[in-house]
């Protein structure tokens, strides 16, 4: 397989955080919001909270101590973030970790940094050899993977947060799930392979509890491990919605619930009000806008019959760089501005194409003008298509199905593309002009007399969104913005009503 890279260079949309830095952010707004109208009985709450995420394991904390560095004042804070299947209490040997970030808080920059760890990556782990960096938890818990990383980085690790599978789950359900964009149909019997059970169609869609696990989860696809951690990246942003609306005031119930299941399915050596209260404070004076994201990048090769990450020194170094040194951008145009200005920012440096004739006409197949035909007849609503696909971009799977919005349901039609290098991008059509995915563009350009809003990862262009009357529309580029900034403009711009 081709070696794989991606990662965010800021200023990063605050929608970017992790979903475990948002659950400790949670913490401080509650302390600083609710705190002053319910001093005693919530800072009591609190005060219990973080104690119990000790007396979880307190093994674990106290085997992991010796591994974490005092944090210094003014001096950045790293947090190693371990997703795990363990339940507190239960031996490691057979747990898992899937999930392995490091979270830097710097005060100096204003910024926040993740970097994603590939579970599979080839390690050497003290005492037991060369193994998946995911071993060491198996071996010995947060201890070994404190160890490892450590040594993998260069970086010193000052606290850690231990959270498994089943809180992961309890949360999200808590929270009343999430609205993602679900690029293709993931399905897999485990009845028939040795992997978990999983049964998604693709098109925007609330999930909840265990698809929303297995979805962030999924790995065989695409690039496997390097797919699976965009795909918790895209989720955690959506994530973020929710997350901060359960720290008001009118959402306490919901919040306290949150809590409870947090404090019994987290362990972590920050168990106490004031340790809290300052690193969370310290939290809140960052500038999330500077929000950046990275990963080691690798080859995926098969070493014994087994599959593996592999890594060079130069590889992981410079991801470590990124990590330590963000680098910021392009600078992009702010929404409400001219035309023009938003024109330079939707190519990112490059001129953005233009649709030229194709609002008037359809170029494309027969089979795909039959197909849209199809599917807006299913829908129901007036659909959109790309006049033409640039070479090596097709059709995979198209889709009508209806949206739950809380306040009743949308109908929605999802085209379902494919990328030469085997990513799925989408067109999406909603009677619901107001979904969450829709808020914060970050600026908007008109062609045609059409008013499109533009949506960044970073420098790539990931999604175009419009809408014509009550339905609103978008197309949305694969996990890895595989397809460029001009040619995601021109798929948007070239789009012309189905016949």
């Amino acid at each position: 397989m081709p070696t794989y890279t991606r990662y965010t260079a800021g200023p990063a949309p605050a929608a970017q955080q992790s979903l475990w830095l948002r659950v400790l952010k949670i913490f401080v707004l509650a302390l600083v919001c609710f705190a002053a109208l319910t001093a005693g009985v919530l800072a009591g709450f609190l005060q219990h909270t973080a104690a119990q995420v000790a007396r979880n394991d307190p093994k674990e904390v106290q085997a992991a101590r010796p591994q974490l560095a005092a944090a210094k004042p003014g001096k950045p804070i790293d947090i190693l973030i371990l997703g795990s299947d363990r339940r507190a209490g239960q031996p490691y040997l057979g747990a898992r970790s899937d999930t392995l970030i490091v979270v830097r808080l710097d005060p100096r920059t204003g910024s926040i940094s993740m970097l994603s760890v590939p579970r599979d990556l080839l390690v050497d782990i003290p005492g037991y050899g060369q193994n998946k960096i995911n071993a060491a938890y198996s071996l010995g818990g947060a201890k070994l993977s404190l160890e490892v990383v450590k040594r993998l980085l260069g970086v010193p690790i000052n606290d850690f947060i231990d959270i498994n599978f089943n809180g992961f789950e309890q949360v999200i359900n808590q929270l009343g799930g999430a609205y993602l964009m679900i690029d293709h149909r993931y399905f897999n019997n485990t009845a028939v392979t040795n992997y978990a059970s999983i049964d998604i169609q693709p098109g925007y869609q609330r999930l909840r509890g265990a698809p929303t696990l297995g979805f962030v989860r999924y790995r065989h696809d695409q690039n496997g491990d390097f797919t699976r951690i965009v795909r918790q990246q895209m989720f955690l942003r959506e994530m973020k919605r929710e997350l901060a609306g359960s720290a008001r005031l009118s959402s306490l119930p919901r919040f306290l619930a949150v809590m409870n299941v947090i404090s019994h399915n987290v362990t972590s050596d920050i168990s106490s009000l004031g340790k809290l209260y300052r690193l969370l404070t310290l939290t809140l004076q960052l500038n999330t806008n500077h929000i950046y994201q990275t990963h080691i990048e690798g080859s995926t090769p098969t070493i014994g019959g087994i599959s593996y990450v592999t890594a060079t020194t130069q590889q992981v170094q410079a991801a470590v760089h990124q990590f330590l040194h963000p680098s910021r951008a392009p600078h992009r145009a702010a929404a409400g501005s001219s035309a023009a200005g938003a024109s330079r920012s939707a190519g990112a440096g490059t001129p953005a194409a233009r649709p030229g004739k194709a609002k008037t006409s359809i170029s494309d197949t027969p089979a795909h003008v039959a197909a849209w035909r199809a599917l807006q007849h299913s829908s129901r609503l007036p659909l959109f298509m790309p006049a033409r696909l640039p070479g090596g971009l097709g059709y995979d799977q198209f889709r009508a199905y209806r949206v739950p919005t809380g306040s009743g349901e949308a109908a929605a039609a999802v085209a379902v593309g494919t990328s030469p290098l085997g990513g799925y991008w989408d067109v999406q059509a909603i009677a619901w002009t107001s979904a969450p995915i829709l808020a914060s563009p970050d600026t908007t350009v008109t062609r045609g007399g059409r008013s499109y809003s533009l949506y960044y990862d970073g420098a790539r262009l990931h999604m175009v969104a419009w809408h014509v009357g009550r339905v609103a529309y978008w197309v949305v580029n694969t996990l890895d913005d595989e397809l460029s900034n001009p040619t995601m403009l021109a798929l948007a711009t070239s789009t012309v009503r189905v016949p």
